[in-house]
């Protein structure tokens, strides 16, 4: 779906006149169709400016960027690219245009010259697919975060893209807000969406088939969830935390405890716990 060979990318102004340091550094990766790949890293890690290469917001200094074969860097095919890769950003307020959640939904295709007819066709299904068909006449200014961004959402659904990109989307947002947003992931996952979610919450990650992790504008770690969050020190180093029944069993495993080291989710970690317990009982 998308493809980075030895790309390099900097904030140095045209003529090069301020140097600047690589905010991504000669990264070589590709992002695999249907696939959901979690992004991780510390502020000014060059996570977020990833995520804008891969649709062509910023075009690198050096190196290429193709989006199903199409070479970002051709101003003549943005267009295609972008209908192909939708963003979502972390404030909805910046991407609701309109007075009505069924007139924000239909801006895109309407500017895409969609038939009125198909339009509203996209629209029921785009606002069923993210759970807000109720809303669908209520004004964007009613609505809570993480409802606002399941607007902005649909938004993008509507366009019909082959892969969505969430910049931090649910940063913004209190915890039902992000149940909301990663329930309408989720979803869009089982329709075959290509995700692709930059965040910097690690229990958000764990749901991902991948994983990779920037660090100072390179790919510190690329791998399933298990493989990356078992690497607990190495992690901290480069300031990230990791999911908490991790963390937990990372600390009980340092206490002595034979637990097994590539726990992400609660259930797991409650059972490997409970599991332990009854064997000490039984000796």
């Amino acid at each position: 779906m998308i493809k980075l060979e030895n790309v390099s990318f900097d904030y140095s102004d045209a003529e090069d006149l301020i140097p600047a340091d690589k905010v991504i550094n000669n990264i070589s990766l590709e992002i695999e169709k249907g696939s959901f790949v979690a992004i991780l890293g510390h502020n000014g890690s060059g996570k977020s400016t990833l995520a804008k290469l891969f649709n062509g917001i910023l075009i690198p200094k050096s190196g290429r960027v193709t989006v199903d074969g199409m070479d970002t860097s051709d101003e003549d095919l943005l267009f295609d690219i972008r209908r192909r890769v939708g963003m979502v950003f972390q404030n909805p307020d910046n991407q609701i245009v309109a007075t009505t959640v069924e007139e924000d939904v239909a801006f895109a295709p309407e500017n895409l010259g969609v038939e009125p007819s198909e339009i509203r066709r996209r629209v029921a299904e785009a606002l069923e697919t993210v759970g807000m068909t109720r809303f669908r006449q209520h004004s964007p200014s009613q609505l809570s975060g993480g409802q606002k961004q399941r607007v902005a959402i649909a938004g993008i659904i509507a366009m019909k893209p082959e892969c969505i990109i969430f910049d931090e989307s649910t940063a913004m947002l209190d915890p039902q807000g992000r149940k909301e947003v990663l329930d309408t992931i989720t979803k869009l996952r089982q329709d075959g969406m290509t995700v692709v979610l930059i965040t910097h919450y690690m229990n958000e990650a764990v749901y991902a088939d991948r994983v990779i992790v920037m660090n100072d504008g390179n790919v510190e770690m690329d791998a399933p969830p298990r493989q990356i969050f078992s690497k607990v020190e190495r992690l901290k180093e480069i300031g990230l935390d990791v999911p908490q029944v991790t963390e937990l069993i990372f600390k009980l495993r340092e206490a002595g405890y034979s637990l097994p080291h590539d726990l992400v989710f609660p259930e797991e970690g409650a059972e490997a716990i409970e599991k332990l317990i009854l064997e000490h009982k039984q000796r």
